[in-house]
């Protein structure tokens, strides 16, 4: 009713719902369009089935038509196999499939691979290292669902090992209602980048991230919520529209 999706993963879209009905060709989707759609809200798998990125999250589509969606490629994956993984720059977007995303994982350029497992995060906990993450979701770049693959995956690791609780250094937040970092309908304020809305909220472990941090890690309190907050058009002067919690 709000407008906001507070978890994705219940959100199934239908995009047949949306055909154009015949003789209407406005206000709908035809045949083509409804394919894209369901495309960008699936998965991309290999030829195996196995999962190589996941889907994009619903809300992502109200931000990500002024770039990732608009027509043409996007610019920063058509650059990054161009100018990084093949080294080619009339590589062509438009013949991407499954095969160069494999490419780009054996060639690994520059070592730019970052996908900690939970053994390699082992000398940063046991420095007493706290570690916050957290996502919009309604990420219009990067799909919220990765950095929850990524939270899921730790959190399978831990359970077979019980000499490592993944709660005692690492902490996954959701911020439903986010753009791609910052702005949103949601409680995106919470502390993030600096600036006027950061500093429009109080530096307290509750409601910004960084002060939950410190927290963690002078008083070993770890935060269980944040308490996100959306100023009224994003200016603190005019006021505090509403605040929501983002649990874990």
């Amino acid at each position: 009713m709000d407008g906001i999706i507070e978890n994705p993963n219940l959100c199934h879209f239908n995009a047949t719902a949306m055909v154009c009905p015949t003789g209407v060709s406005s206000n709908c989707l035809n045949a083509v369009q409804v394919g894209m759609v369901e495309k960008i809200f699936s998965p991309l798998l290999n030829g195996n089935g196995d999962l190589i990125y996941p889907a994009m999250q619903p809300g992502s589509e109200l931000m990500a038509v002024q770039k990732l969606y608009a027509e043409g490629p996007f610019s920063y994956s058509r650059d990054s196999f161009r100018y990084v993984v093949y080294n080619n720059p009339s590589w062509d977007l438009a013949t991407f499939t499954y095969q160069d995303s494999l490419a780009a994982e054996s060639l690994n350029p520059f070592d730019i691979r970052t996908w900690p497992s939970l053994s390699d995060l082992r000398a940063f906990r046991n420095a007493n290292g706290k570690m916050i993450t957290f996502h919009g979701g309604q990420d219009n770049q990067i799909t919220s669902f990765n950095t929850e693959r990524f939270y899921d995956g730790l959190l399978a690791e831990a359970a077979d090992d019980y000499s490592c609780q993944l709660d005692d250094f690492y902490r996954f937040f959701r911020v439903p209602g986010m753009f791609y970092c910052s702005a949103g309908p949601g409680g995106w304020v919470i502390g993030q980048q600096g600036g006027p809305l950061a500093n429009g909220i109080a530096f307290n472990n509750s409601v910004n991230v960084f002060a939950a941090v410190v927290n963690w890690v002078e008083n070993r309190v770890a935060p269980k919520s944040i308490l996100g907050t959306k100023f009224v058009n994003d200016t603190v002067g005019l006021g505090i529209e509403l605040q929501r919690n983002h649990c874990l």
